[in-house]
């Protein structure tokens, strides 16, 4: 609706001026197209989502690389690997994204120390 646009508009002016980074989540793709209700895989290869994509790009003046279709666990009874990664690959880059702003942020405050930069790989023990 307008009202919402509009809404949406000043929230998006606020965050801007703030420099926080934004990510949609593009849900329900299985719905919105036969080809990727039919295999999860499919979602980036759908011209419907493509489609929806470049709509909400053009709608929230966000790139596309900010889009992520996903399949929404609503009615599935058992995990489904595939659906899986678009989730995963969406937090990662949410996470990613979060990192980015956090540590931008650091650098800018006066006085600031910088954020530890520990990695740890999986089943390896914390020093």
């Amino acid at each position: 609706s307008p009202e919402m646009e509009k809404k949406m508009c000043v929230i998006r002016s606020q965050i801007d001026d703030l420099e926080i980074p934004q990510i949609v989540l593009l849900t329900k793709v299985d719905e919105a197209c036969p080809l990727v209700r039919e295999d999860v895989k499919n979602v980036y290869l759908s011209k419907l989502i493509e489609k929806k994509v470049r709509e909400v790009e053009k709608q929230l003046s966000l790139p596309a690389l900010c889009i992520f279709p996903v399949k929404n666990y609503c009615s599935d009874l058992e995990l489904a690997d595939n659906t899986n990664v678009l989730l995963l690959s969406a937090v990662v880059r949410m996470l990613q994204s979060a990192n980015d702003y956090l540590e931008n942020l650091d650098e800018d405050l006066p006085g600031s120390i910088p954020l530890a930069r520990e990695s740890y790989e999986i089943g390896s023990p914390r020093v």
